[in-house]
């Protein structure tokens, strides 16, 4: 696991050149916006939901479309018969003049299979009657064996505010035809929209609205064995690691769950005092999650228990009791960062072979970045220092405090900031020479040397 110490964020400049330089990338049109994607462990095609509102289907666009360009191929202002030249350069892509607009309410949706090697759309499922796909999971259940299932969380009519809907369901499909084709088994109505999907013990985990449901696969529909209630608002994301389900609400941040199978009941055991409105999330250890929130956050929250306390597992059913209308035990925030931009997605990852283990963000703006942690105490120590003082140095030019700006939501702590640290070699030499003196180095270049080490770890 890798240890909560301070972590060193790099987020532009230089950092994303480099690894522009490293990469290259392939862009695959799709159909409508993607809302989520997994790679399929056997086949490895991408399996994709696409969701888009205030769109219309693709059959009834191209519809439209056609009733436009007979329109403009029958008749000019004049009345003249114009005709329709064919020329393929009249054709500009919907990516440059834009499709149709629905109103408010109409969805366009689909799954789709891409081979990721070519980008050939294998299979498509179009969705119908204004259902949109909204969430997806690949399911093991332990009643038929190691088959994997496809599980799609939709709504019907939905509207965004005030929200409502006229039905949802969770579906499930089967693949056949050498995992590249879908077939839909059957579909389980539920009474709120189905934002969360996981596998966990050979069944599934819904976070259905406010609820936290456990289902078991049926021959006509899924079966529900337990479910739990009070969470604040609504399910955003649902992970699993061993028995602990780590369940992210969409403005009250992370609860840790515990399900007891003999009593058929799940617990809330653990939470976050500080209301986080989750956009993105990772496990990082067993203890220990990485998210990001709306606000533009990047937060590492553990739990600690003490050694008298032992596990969640071993604990009488009276301890889960609630404390203030809450859990009985809290998680801790021992990293908070903030980036400026709304973290979309978190990943715990070795950017080279044989490299340490970072956490790579992505942010609304396009931005990637790499949080690393640092493994001594020395590193800790110079790279606080170097930090002070270049905020000292080298201050914004709009005048607004670092330090500030990287409180915006909550106090900075455990976090170092790369990029202040990386304008260093762009400040003046005698700035340079008074820092390293400071900081007990030589020379300038030794200052740069300890920065090029942890680039180093990480590309």
């Amino acid at each position: 696991p890798i240890p909560c110490v301070p972590w060193q964020s790099q987020t532009s400049g230089q950092y994303q050149r480099r690894v522009h330089g490293m990469f290259n990338q392939t862009v695959y049109p799709l159909r409508y916006t993607p809302r989520d994607f997994l790679i399929h462990p056997i086949s490895l095609n991408l399996v994709i939901i696409e969701t888009d509102h205030c769109a219309y289907p693709f059959a009834e666009k191209n519809m439209i479309t056609d009733t436009f360009k007979l329109a403009d191929s029958m008749t000019d202002a004049d009345g003249e018969q114009r005709m329709d030249t064919g020329d393929s350069d009249d054709e500009l892509p919907e990516s440059f003049v834009g499709v149709p607009k629905n109103q408010p309410g109409r969805w366009a949706s689909c799954i789709s299979i891409v081979n990721p090697i070519n980008g050939q759309t294998i299979n498509r499922i179009e969705f119908e009657d204004n259902e949109a796909a909204f969430s997806l999971a690949m399911v093991e259940f332990a009643k038929r064996g190691k088959e994997k299932f496809l599980v799609v969380g939709t709504a019907k009519d939905y509207e965004l505010c005030p929200r409502k809907w006229s039905a949802c369901y969770v579906r499930v499909y089967q693949f056949y035809d050498g995992y590249r084709r879908l077939r839909e088994i059957h579909r389980t109505k539920t009474e709120d929209l189905p934002l969360a999907l996981c596998q966990y013990k050979g069944m599934l985990l819904a976070g259905i609205g406010k609820t936290l449901r456990l289902y078991d696969i049926g021959k006509k529909k899924l079966l529900k064995k337990c479910d739990a209630r009070n969470f604040p608002q609504m399910i955003r994301v649902i992970h699993t690691s061993g028995h602990r389900i780590y369940v992210g609400d969409a403005c009250e941040g992370f609860h840790y769950v515990t399900y007891r199978e003999n009593e058929r009941q799940m617990y809330v055991f653990a939470d976050q005092p500080v209301p986080r409105f989750v956009t993105s999330s990772c496990i990082v250890d067993y203890n220990t999650i990485a998210l990001g929130d709306k606000f533009g956050n990047f937060i590492v929250t553990r739990l600690n228990l003490k050694k008298d306390e032992g596990d969640e597992t071993s604990w009488h059913h009276a301890k889960f009791g609630s404390f203030l209308n809450a859990a009985p035990s809290k998680l801790l925030d021992p990293i908070q960062f903030h980036v400026g931009e709304t973290v979309t997605s978190i990943q715990k990852a070795r950017l080279r072979p044989g490299g340490d283990e970072v956490l790579v963000y992505s942010t609304i703006m396009g931005a990637i970045g790499v949080m690393v942690p640092f493994k001594t105490k020395p590193d800790v120590e110079f790279f606080t220092n170097l930090e002070q003082h270049m905020r000292l140095h080298n201050k914004p030019i709009c005048g607004r405090d670092h330090l500030a700006f990287r409180s915006y939501y909550t106090p900075v702590c455990g976090t170092i900031d790369g990029d202040m640290c990386e304008q260093y070699s762009s400040i003046d030499y005698k700035k340079q020479q008074s820092i390293a003196t400071e900081l007990v180095k030589d020379s300038p270049a030794e200052v740069v040397k300890m920065m090029e080490g942890i680039r180093t770890m990480v590309l």
